[in-house]
């Protein structure tokens, strides 16, 4: 995606979410889904790691590291994923129900590269998303959900 100062998304509240259909994953390696990033060591994700089994949403060198830490992900077959920063609060869900959490002030700088449902590189083959990605949302200044939620059953309205 091409840059938009949408993604700078500095320390305000946000929710990034869509719904994802994995067909395919490595062995080892990780797979990104969504990617924000401002330099080769500034960048945030919302990935799945085979290191340890679970969907997360990453941010590193901001100036600090954080890792909010979901479950396991289920190949081919949709699910609803989300990520929300409340204040200082970072929050992952799954199917509508937080699986993870994770607090820090971080300023989540104007990214310079975006990607959606990011393809292999010669680099790094391990890094590939192999599935779908529907509805994918990005809300600014606000934090749609702080709690288990209904996950959304139709599409998201275009405003």
């Amino acid at each position: 995606m091409t840059d938009n100062d949408i993604f700078s998304l500095g320390s305000q509240d946000f929710t990034i979410e869509m719904w994802i259909y994995p067909t395919f994953e490595n062995s080892s390696g990780f797979h990104t889904m969504f990617n924000l990033s401002t330099s080769g060591t500034n960048w945030a994700n919302i990935i799945w790691r085979n290191d340890n089994n679970a969907i997360l949403f990453q941010l590193a060198s901001f100036p600090s590291n954080l890792a909010v830490i979901g479950n396991d992900w289920t190949l081919n077959q949709w699910q609803h994923v989300a990520v929300t920063r409340s204040d200082s609060t970072f929050r992952i869900f799954q199917d509508g129900t937080q699986t993870g959490t994770a607090s820090s002030s971080v300023t989540i700088s104007n990214p310079s590269t975006i990607w959606l449902a990011r393809g292999a590189t010669s680099s790094d083959i391990n890094a590939a998303y192999v599935g779908y990605i529907d509805d994918f949302r990005l809300t600014v200044d606000t934090a749609r959900y702080t709690a288990n939620f209904d996950v959304p059953t139709e599409a998201f309205p275009d405003s």
